[in-house]
């Protein structure tokens, strides 16, 4: 009997909890809410890139390169749209003001970088102070020319690392971009044994492309050549993981075809250089999942050969004036580029105030068929019944223009320059390159005339017209000064510029280069391409940069919705 109390108590108390076991059962049981899908972007470039490493694919000037490095790669810091440095493997940016930049009384000078401690490549492995004395070493290796960094190759005395995490240059005279990192890091682990021993094979590994192994905010999944390449989010970013899980990147070179896939939803974002000026323009009133946005980040130049012209007038200066005079590039502007572009005052980026003073005393070339008649003519020849000009008889021999194809405004501008020397009374023969062509570096070192070519509107071009980056055979002809134009002052002018510290007195030195490069017109700065930008309407964060659109801060990109 005494039992009984104690079973009804049991009995009562099960009772009552009996609700609340049973509310916490079906809450237990019910489904979780269902996780949000991973993002996913879907961009895509003009062109079938071959590498994610920059410098590997310079030669076939693919559009986008450089913004897969800047997804897949990190630097010590890396620009901001406005052109200044931010930290990013590198825990800041050495200045005189915080130490880090010291300039000894004999001129020479130490850069300091402080990496960070928790930088990983996407292995898993640490990045340290050591992956960069390496990357230091293989551009200086006279076999693997492509890593070469000529701006800063004979003022850099040594790279060391005197612990994991530090990074010390030691500069033999001033430099003024000496916070300037040298390049993207290469992994040490990766790749020191088999720069040392296969030189041969070093650039067609497979790390350049599907193995490739960065210290970047998006890793390389799956490389498609001819294709596509897929990105995957890397956690271990140094800046934080990327919103964005996956970016797939369609290799898709025709440009319509490029178009079409953005119409059809395909493609949400384009990289590097992508529609011509009409196509940008239709896309703007007729693509309403998204913006096209403008930017000048390119430049059209014709680069004359100098080593050893043909016709060899092309060597005499008021033949290389004249054509510069009978070149009419603003109607060029107007009606290739809808207005949207601007003939160049100098080979400086355009719309800069800073460097509108500078181009000040810089001789301008505005369209004038009169002096261009001028200046043949003080040389001695003058026009035939068939309107070209000839000498003793003898007809001025045709100058040969050469233009890589495949881009549909640098031939508009190509075959209307060809028309306007043609007009001028200069026989023009035309040749259209094949990429094939284009990439063979001896072919086009030894071409025998004008090349109507790009380049970045910046002032790291100014390097490319000293005498030592002619291409050569000594130099495997991966020189820079395309025209291999020589000028003893211009050379010493460069030596100078590169270490003067202080801005008024270097910007003095730059305005004096700029004139002799207008003067003796080792170049002619034709027009600022237009590049345009496909940016759907879900994406935020993505914004084109003044001279082209990079990824430099692609992980806090993100889709709305």
């Amino acid at each position: 009997m005494r039992a009984f109390p104690a079973m009804l108590v049991a009995t009562v108390l099960l009772a009552a909890c009996a609700p609340a076991r049973e509310a916490s059962r079906s809450r237990t049981a019910a489904p979780a809410p269902a996780a949000a899908a991973p993002k996913r972007i879907t961009a895509g470039v003009m062109g079938n890139p071959h590498t994610v490493y920059y410098f590997l694919g310079t030669s076939s000037v693919i559009p986008g390169v450089d913004a897969l490095q800047e997804l897949v790669g990190a630097n010590l810091a890396i620009a901001d749209p406005f052109e200044a440095l931010q930290p990013q493997l590198a825990e800041t940016v050495p200045s005189l003001a915080n130490g880090l930049w010291q300039v000894s009384p004999d001129g020479r000078m130490e850069t300091t970088w402080k990496l960070r401690r928790d930088a990983t490549w996407h292995d898993g492995v640490p990045f340290t102070a050591q992956d960069v004395v390496f990357t230091d070493q293989l551009s200086r290796d006279r076999e693997l020319p492509q890593f070469r960094q000529p701006a800063t190759q004979n003022l850099v005395e040594s790279v060391e690392a005197p612990d994991p995490h530090t990074v010390v240059v030691k500069w033999r005279a001033p430099y003024f971009e000496a916070d300037q990192p040298f390049g993207v890091p290469l992994p040490a682990h990766l790749l020191q044994e088999a720069a040392a021993t296969n030189k041969a094979e070093f650039i067609n590994l497979d790390y350049w492309s599907k193995d490739f192994v960065g210290t970047g905010p998006y890793r390389v999944r799956e490389f498609e050549r001819g294709s596509h390449i897929v990105l995957e989010a890397f956690a271990g970013y140094v800046l934080g993981r990327p919103k964005i899980g996956t970016i797939e990147v369609r290799f898709i070179p025709d440009p319509n075809t490029l178009l079409t896939n953005v119409f059809a939803g395909e493609v949400e974002l384009t990289l590097g250089r992508a529609f011509s000026p009409d196509q940008a323009l239709d896309a703007r009133t007729r693509w309403n999942d998204g913006k096209i946005e403008f930017g000048a980040s390119y430049i059209h130049r014709v680069m004359p050969q100098l080593a050893n012209p043909n016709p060899p007038v092309l060597a005499e200066l008021p033949f290389r004036q004249a054509l510069f005079y009978a070149m009419d590039r603003q109607e060029m502007a107007d009606t290739i580029f809808a207005g949207m572009t601007s003939v160049p005052r100098s080979v400086l980026i355009p719309n800069q105030p800073q460097y509108r003073e500078l181009e000040a005393g810089v001789p301008q070339y505005a369209f004038d068929p009169r002096r261009a008649a001028q200046l043949i003519e003080s040389l001695g020849y003058a026009k035939g019944a068939d309107g070209l000009y000839a000498l003793a008889g003898q007809r001025l021999p045709n100058v040969e223009l050469r233009a890589t194809g495949g881009d549909d405004s640098r031939l508009k501008v190509f075959y209307a320059i060809a028309d306007q020397w043609q007009r001028a009374g200069v026989g023009v023969d035309i040749l259209v390159l094949t990429q094939a062509q284009n990439q063979d570096r001896e072919f086009r070192a030894k071409r025998p005339a004008m090349v109507l070519t790009g380049g970045v509107a910046n002032l790291g071009q100014l390097s490319s017209f000293i005498s030592t980056e002619a291409p050569t055979a000594e130099n495997n002809y991966l020189g820079t000064n395309f025209g291999s134009w020589a000028n003893p002052r211009y050379d010493e002018l460069y030596a100078r510029y590169l270490v003067t510290l202080p801005r008024p007195e270097r910007n003095q030195v730059l305005a004096e280069m700029l004139r002799v490069l207008a003067a003796e017109v080792p170049i002619y700065p034709i027009l600022y391409q237009v590049d345009a930008t496909a940016i759907g309407n879900r994406l935020s964060g993505v914004s084109p940069y003044a001279f082209g659109p990079k990824a430099w801060n692609s992980h806090l990109w993100d889709v709305t919705r």
